[in-house]
């Protein structure tokens, strides 16, 4: 079968491995264009490219997919499918029409949940028990064409995003495998998604770990784990000498026990080797701490260099 791919995020690696060794024919993979980063700007070849040239596989990177000259060029590629995996860009109608198997799209979650650029993080966030990847039809409506495959997995009571993430993509390869091998056989049967249980999982912004203290200490654990690795839950710490300095929560730990009453949520109420923060119900234990512009330090080591004591309040209203 020739599958052409489009793929950018490292979600899609343990897919595109298995593909590129796998019997298949790759003719392309489209993937996004060189970015600059780090400290010196150097144009950034993600690991999908890299795994694609290793293979000798022709590789396009254009600033936009829906122009007609990659529309020509996906045509004279000859794709029986074409496979989209966190490529970053929609892929237009008249290219999905031109595979003669059809467009598909691994997404990691259960569809029709958490449809959207983010939904490990999400699921994280909101607390859910279960995770999952799905093989789907690509649609003009986001995420939300007809179902092929399904696979469902536990998210660990501790587990971040990344590295729940980490965990659904070899689970993503084995079931685009299998959506496959039926696409090729004639035994697919794909299955509608209920709408009324669609929800959305929307790209993440750095403001989105903005930490609101009022919540409790269960959903600020979430949001800590399920902002990791990027873009990271914060709050600030304040000093009428020094300003606000960010502050990034790498870790953290939930307590039930709530904190003494009338405490604003955000006050600081045990230093030390633990660093406890009151939160609108519980407390949240903070173990491992990055400053802006910093490194990361834990709990004690934080407290130590900051000189922090019971009754500060973290946020931007202590200010």
């Amino acid at each position: 079968m020739r599958i052409l791919l489009a793929a950018s995020g490292d979600f899609a690696l343990p897919t595109v491995a298995a593909l590129l060794h796998g019997g298949h024919e790759v003719p392309a993979l489209i993937t996004q264009p060189d970015r600059p980063a780090g400290r010196g700007r150097r144009l950034h070849v993600n690991r999908i490219k890299q795994a694609a040239l290793d293979a000798a596989v022709p590789v396009l990177q254009p600033e936009r997919l829906a122009t007609p000259d990659m529309l020509r060029q996906v045509a004279e590629l000859t794709p029986d499918v074409l496979l989209a995996i966190a490529y970053g860009q929609k892929v237009p109608a008249d290219m999905c029409a031109l595979p003669p198997l059809g467009a598909i799209n691994l997404h990691a979650s259960l569809l029709p949940q958490l449809r959207g650029a983010a939904p490990a993080n999400w699921a994280v966030i909101r607390g859910l028990s279960e995770s999952g990847v799905s093989v789907m039809y690509l649609a003009p409506q986001i995420d939300a064409g007809d179902v092929l495959g399904r696979r469902a997995l536990a998210i660990g009571p501790r587990e971040t995003a990344g590295e729940l993430l980490d965990r659904l993509a070899p689970l993503g390869a084995e079931l685009v495998a299998d959506v496959l091998r039926q696409l090729a056989a004639g035994t697919h049967r794909p299955q509608p998604q209920d709408v009324s249980l669609a929800t959305l999982a929307p790209k993440l912004r750095k403001d989105d770990g903005l930490i609101d203290w009022t919540l409790s200490a269960a959903r600020l654990d979430g949001l800590v784990r399920g902002l990791q690795p990027w873009p990271g839950a914060f709050t600030h710490l304040c000093r009428p000498d020094h300003g606000c300095r960010r502050i990034i929560i790498e870790k953290a730990l939930p307590h039930d026990a709530p904190a003494n009453p009338g405490l604003v949520p955000g006050t600081i109420i045990e230093t030390g080797r633990a660093l406890r923060v009151a939160a609108g119900e519980g407390t949240l234990e903070l173990l491992s701490l990055k400053p802006e512009s910093g490194k990361t330090m834990s709990a004690e080591a934080f407290c130590n260099g900051h000189q922090l004591r019971p009754g500060t309040v973290l946020g931007l209203h202590a200010h």
